[in-house]
């Protein structure tokens, strides 16, 4: 078998080197128009990111929504309650008037003033002793005060070589009020004392007392006689000293309490003043 070579022409080896020239630039073109595809292909989802946002967007609208209706909220209660005035710096500030205020009496007191208060104590003005205050609405009440003291030897025990410094219970006082009628306003008010010293008990007070209006009361019976602020307001829980001036004790004799009748009242005057008086008819003192 005879083999016969192959020859190539001429033009037979241009038209391979033309079909491969051919191919390749195909092949590069392809190629170039695959790494264009790439480079400007958009985002993978970009609906996703715009719901996203759109998300965000609403969310941040209902917090201001929020804070819209608690800001008008918090208007409109500053609108219905009204302003505080605060005190100046340095303004003296004034007790509120359910304290009740300890040591001597003011005439002023808005206790004695008070339509639901019957009988008030001493220290608010009153004639009730103790701290025990009673009302119109009470039936009864019950108060009272004891001294304890502690004595020195006076100049002239020590002068005669007698006296002692000791402790002694001076007194103690029973206070017992009670409102016979609510309607009328009418009460009555006690008081019993017993003295260590003497080993008595005195009847310091025990009267009826009829209070037609503020301006106008009728008192009968046992009562303190107003010699003297301080005749009035003997007890020793009001006093500022140990024992009581020598006034009272040798030339008005401290409490000193007679039987009798009388009026008293208080007015009220412009610029928050008033006037108390008191009209009494006693037995008087004997000689």
């Amino acid at each position: 078998m005879n083999s016969r070579p192959t020859n190539f022409t001429p033009s037979a080896f241009s038209s391979i080197f033309t079909s491969t020239i051919r191919l390749t630039l195909a092949m590069s073109v392809c190629l170039a128009l695959h790494c264009l595809a790439q480079t400007t292909t958009p985002p993978a989802s970009p609906q996703r990111e715009v719901e996203q946002l759109r998300g965000e967007v609403q969310q941040l609208r209902a917090e201001m929504e929020r804070l819209r209706a608690l800001v008008e909220k918090n208007n409109q209660a500053a609108a219905a309650s009204p302003p505080t005035q605060q005190p100046l710096k340095g303004a003296e500030s004034k007790p509120p008037k359910e304290v009740q205020m300890i040591g001597t009496p003011q005439a002023s007191s808005e206790m004695v003033d008070n339509p639901k208060v019957a009988v008030a104590t001493k220290a608010q003005g009153g004639d009730l002793s103790g701290n025990g205050t009673l009302l119109r609405t009470d039936r009864i009440t019950i108060g009272g005060y004891g001294d304890f003291q502690f004595r020195q030897a006076a100049i002239n025990e020590r002068a005669d070589g007698g006296g002692v410094n000791t402790f002694q219970n001076t007194r103690f006082v029973l206070g017992v009020a009670a409102v016979l009628s609510e309607k009328q306003n009418i009460v009555f008010n006690s008081e019993l004392e017993y003295e260590f010293g003497s080993k008595e008990i005195d009847v310091e007070q025990a009267f009826v007392e009829w209070k037609l209006k503020p301006e106008l009361a009728v008192r009968g019976g046992i009562f303190a006689a107003p010699l003297g602020r301080f005749n009035v307001y003997h007890d020793s829980n009001l006093n500022l000293t140990t024992i009581r001036p020598l006034i009272n004790q040798f030339i008005v004799p401290s409490a000193y309490r007679d039987a009798g009748v009388g009026l008293r009242g208080r007015f009220k005057l412009p610029h928050k003043m008033k006037l108390t008086y008191e009209a009494d008819v006693v037995y008087g003192l004997r000689g």
